[in-house]
Formats: C-alpha cells, structure tokens, sequence
C-alpha cells in the first residue's frame, strides 16, 4: 500500500506557508512606502517562519537517531544563515529595493524547498 506523502507535507509545511501568505494578502500593503518593501518583508517573513517549521518536522518526527539529529542541527543551521543574510537585505545599499525584494523571496522559497525536502524524506 502506497502512502500519500501530500499529507505530511500539508500539515507541515504547507499550511503555515499559506497561513502567511493569507495574512499578508489581509494586511495589504500595511504601513510599507512601496509594494517592493512589502514583498522584501514578506520574503523576511517566509525566511523566520521556516526556522519553526524546519525545527518543528524534526521534532515531531525524530527517531532519536544521532544522525537525524545531526541532519537536524546542519539544516537548522543553514536556515539561520540564509535568514541573517535575509535580515542583512533589509540595509543593503548594494542593490535597488525591487532587488533585495527579490532575492528576499528568492531566500524564503529556498527554505520553503529545504523543509519541503525535509517533510518528504523523513515522513
């Protein structure tokens, strides 16, 4: 018998990514100047809402195994890079607002796809 693996992958991980979205399509454009500040906030968000998300896969399903737990730790540690380098997009003169917009979300589908790969291997 073949088991549905969209499940785990709803549960964990889509719901809270379409819970954001949803609140920031409510919230609009909010006290943002322009839709691109928005969009580089919205892409911090994504980013921190998958630190949760990755350390709450492992913990609902972790076998006590020292090498999921390892596994755990390096991916958790690699979200915590990407989202300091998010958080650093936020002053970033280098680039123009519509570019630090898109390379914020750019890094919050990078770890929406770490704790996609995440739910589908481990459930």
């Amino acid at each position: 018998m073949q088991q549905d693996v969209s499940v785990p992958w709803l549960e964990g991980v889509g719901i809270p990514y379409l819970a954001l979205i949803a609140l920031a399509v409510i919230e609009g454009r909010g006290a943002w100047d322009t839709f691109a500040r928005k969009m580089l906030e919205l892409g911090i968000d994504l980013c921190i809402l998958g630190i949760g998300v990755c350390g709450a896969l492992f913990a609902n399903h972790s076998n006590g195994s020292s090498s999921q737990t390892g596994v755990a730790v390096a991916v958790l540690f690699l979200t915590l890079i990407i989202v300091g380098f998010c958080l650093h997009l936020r002053g970033w003169t280098g680039a123009t607002e519509r570019t630090r917009a898109s390379l914020s979300l750019f890094l919050g589908m990078v770890i929406l796809g770490i704790n996609t790969a995440i739910a589908l291997k481990y459930h």
